[in-house]
């Protein structure tokens, strides 16, 4: 007969701290798996994948079209439009630019990247995210939110990537030479 602890024997406590320790990884599990099926909330600054019917995804041709897939998501044409992150776009904390008489200065926080501009002689104006960058293995556009919905506003500096500088985006694009500055806002998702 075992030794008796407090009128319970020792095997009972063990099996109860056994049964107690799978109880506790039990409800961590599920409320992990809760976490998971949680869905992010879908961004209301920057364009989304469609939801309307009939539009199918790149992830859609990929059980039909396999070959076409694999060659599409081995080209730069896959990363052609990208969210604007800290793995898609170069290193630009502390950044500072300077054109046609306007002052950029771009901060990171909390992994994102975020645009203040200044007019010759004023103050710095509110913070812009980067939220989307076009391009990819020769030149890269970014996209700043304009807290109009989805519209966009193209940032004035394009990025060179052989070269690892920035150029105003009008210099590096073939455009009439009566223009000195040439941005676009862009609608997108019927923005």
């Amino acid at each position: 007969m075992g030794e008796i602890v407090s009128g319970l024997s020792r095997s009972w406590w063990h099996g109860l701290f056994v049964l107690a320790a799978i109880a506790g990884a039990s409800v961590l599990t599920l409320i992990s798996l809760g976490d998971l099926r949680r869905e992010a909330p879908v961004p209301d600054n920057r364009p989304i994948e469609s939801q309307i019917p009939g539009y199918a995804t790149s992830n859609a041709c990929r059980a039909c079209h396999p070959g076409n897939y694999a060659s599409w998501h081995a080209s730069f044409h896959r990363t052609m439009t990208q969210v604007a992150t800290t793995a898609s776009l170069p290193n630009m904390d502390k950044l500072e630019l300077a054109f046609n008489g306007r002052d950029y200065k771009v901060e990171q926080r909390n992994g994102a990247f975020f645009v203040r501009q200044r007019p010759q002689g004023g103050n710095y104006g509110q913070a812009q995210q980067i939220v989307l960058v076009t391009g990819s293995h020769t030149l890269q556009i970014l996209w700043l939110e304009t807290g109009r919905g989805r519209t966009l506003e193209q940032f004035p500096f394009a990025y060179i990537v052989a070269e690892k500088t920035w150029a105003p985006t009008s210099e590096t694009f073939l455009i009439p030479p009566e223009l000195k500055e040439y941005y676009s806002i862009g609608a997108w998702n019927g923005a």
